[in-house]
C-alpha cells in the first residue's frame, strides 16, 4: 500500500537518488498530461504534484492553479490556499530565476 504522501512503502522512495526522483516525477508527469487530454485539468493536483517534484516549474504553476480553482469549486479552501501558495512561490522563484538571467546576460 502507498502511503498517505503519495511514496511508495518501505524508504523505496527514499533510496532513490533526489535528481533521479525529479526526473521521474517530470517522466510521469508529462505522460499522464498527454493521456488525460482534456481531462487534465479535472487532474489538476496530482500533475501539480509530479511537475512540482518534477521540477518544472511553469507546468507546476498552470497545474497548482487549476488544483486551487477545483479545490474552491468543492469548498476545500485550505487546499485551495495551499495550492495557490505552491503557485505563488513559483512564480516567485520564477521571476527570481529571470531576473538573474537576465543580469547574466
Amino acid at each position: 500500500m502507498w502511503r498517505d504522501d503519495g511514496s511508495p512503502p518501505g524508504g523505496l522512495y527514499e533510496r532513490v537518488l533526489a535528481s533521479r526522483r525529479a526526473q521521474l516525477h517530470l517522466q510521469i508527469g508529462v505522460r499522464l498530461e498527454a493521456g488525460y487530454g482534456p481531462q487534465a485539468r479535472d487532474m489538476a493536483a496530482e500533475l501539480a504534484m509530479h511537475f512540482v517534484h518534477g521540477r518544472d516549474a511553469r507546468r507546476a504553476v498552470q497545474y497548482c492553479r487549476l488544483a486551487g480553482e477545483n479545490a474552491l469549486q468543492r469548498s476545500a479552501h485550505q487546499e485551495a490556499v495551499g495550492h495557490f501558495t505552491t503557485a505563488m512561490e513559483l512564480l516567485v522563484m520564477l521571476a527570481e530565476a529571470a531576473e538573474h538571467a537576465g543580469q547574466v546576460e
